[in-house]
């Protein structure tokens, strides 16, 4: 975890999605003075990303999150509601690859 203080260092998703994960067990992380907070991972911004562009690669979302042989459909309204359910929500934006 030590690249996460180093200033030009590139961040792979493995390593951003781990510490995602410790922030998660943290109290003070979800309940902020605002509200509670829903902290999103890596492959779901990456999904999300691919809603918006124009021409969508399937291959590029199978990578990502990859089907279970049957529709993403309910799995990713779970994860809507589960947003719902919070005041906030933190989004990781990787704009040209570069964490």
């Amino acid at each position: 975890m030590e690249c996460l203080f180093c200033r030009n260092a590139y961040l792979y998703d493995e390593v951003i999605n781990a510490y995602i994960h410790l922030l998660r067990n943290q109290d003070n992380m979800i309940n902020r003075p605002g509200g509670t907070c829903y902290l999103e991972n890596t492959s779901m911004t990456v999904l999300m990303k691919g809603d918006g562009e124009e021409k969508r690669n399937t291959e590029d979302m199978e990578d990502h999150y990859p089907s279970r042989g049957h529709s993403q459909v309910p799995r990713l309204a779970e994860r809507v509601l589960s947003y719902m359910q919070h005041d906030m929500l933190f989004l990781l934006i990787n704009i040209k690859d570069t964490h």
